[in-house]
């Protein structure tokens, strides 16, 4: 009898440990954050306003699924923001708000989520007018990294311009161009949430 209610028990957990979901930790790559380099100093006023993402590495810790862009802006006390905005997976508009200390090196960014550092962000080269290549990075551990790479245009009719553009300058850094992805944007919902 205890037998069989061992092997009762064991079966149960297996079945319960099965049933768990397995964490998703494909975003953890192994390495440092790359060195990435900008094409010089940011100008703020021509870099402010709306950017759509015309394509990213896919990020788990995004709130926005599709439909995404963001807004440089300029406080009154001189602090950089990051406005990202978009719609969730249940199709309702969510915004996130970052702030962005700036760093020593050109056109760097300490990415902070209420005072609290984050990644640091960089621009990494663009034209203010039609596309802007973006790189972040968080490391997690000495050997482990979280990093991103956002392709912005500031009109998705610039989009393929902006892509081709970014992915040969980030591709020039090191960065793995072939995890980058069309951003998803839905005429249907887009134009009506947007």
């Amino acid at each position: 009898m205890a037998s069989l209610t061992f092997v009762t028990v064991a079966l149960c957990a297996l079945g319960c440990a099965m049933a768990l979901p397995t964490p998703d930790f494909s975003y953890v790559r192994e390495g440092q954050c790359l060195a990435m380099a900008s094409s010089g100093p940011l100008n703020y006023e021509m870099f402010t306003g709306r950017w759509v993402e015309a394509a990213s590495r896919p990020n788990i810790f995004r709130r926005e699924r599709q439909c995404r862009d963001f807004h440089f802006i300029i406080t009154e006390a001189d602090t950089p923001l990051r406005v990202t905005s978009g719609m969730d997976k249940d199709n309702k508009l969510t915004e996130v708000i970052t702030e962005l200390v700036p760093k020593a090196a050109p056109s760097t960014f300490d990415v902070q989520i209420e005072g609290f550092s984050t990644s640091d962000l960089v621009v990494v080269d663009t034209d203010y007018t039609s596309f802007a290549c973006l790189y972040q990075c968080q490391q997690a551990t000495p050997d482990r990294k979280v990093e991103w790479a956002f392709i912005y245009a500031r009109d998705l009719s610039q989009a393929d311009v902006a892509l081709k553009r970014c992915n040969k300058v980030l591709q020039a850094q090191g960065f793995d161009v072939e995890s980058i992805l069309v951003s998803p944007t839905p005429k249907e919902t887009c134009n009506t949430a947007l």
